[in-house]
């Protein structure tokens, strides 16, 4: 493929931003596709009201496990890096996570087909 494609005669390229796609491992959210334009930073984390509200092109998430300002991922010289910002829960990179609790990491790259896990499942009293 060539990086570019036709739509009703006219010749669109390809975008050039990477393109960083969450998938869930336990079908708790639909995939995004969050798109990274250069220097501009995504944030991840939990939904605190409208502004924050879940969708396919955002990097809120309905879960508990989420700090409200949980990491952020942003792409540079066609590198893409993230960062945990204090969380709780931990992000994780490859089964590694990134720092300790409520400590800012320094940034990470991210390479294709990694692994990225956002917080740890947690139990109450009654196993739920």
């Amino acid at each position: 493929m060539n990086g570019t494609s036709t739509i009703n005669g006219r010749h669109h390229q390809a975008p050039s931003s990477p393109i960083l796609v969450l998938e869930p491992v336990n079908d708790t959210f639909a995939i995004k596709s969050l798109e990274l334009a250069e220097h501009a930073r995504v944030k991840i984390g939990r939904q605190t009201g409208v502004a924050t509200a879940p969708h396919p092109s955002n990097g809120y998430f309905d879960s508990k496990v989420l700090s409200r300002v949980h990491a952020e991922v942003w792409s540079e010289s066609s590198k893409v890096y993230i960062r945990d910002l204090k969380s709780s829960n931990g992000t994780f990179l490859n089964g590694r996570r990134l720092c300790p609790e409520n400590t800012e990491s320094e940034h990470f790259e991210l390479n294709q087909n990694d692994s990225l896990e956002f917080g740890i499942d947690i139990m109450d009293e009654n196993g739920a």
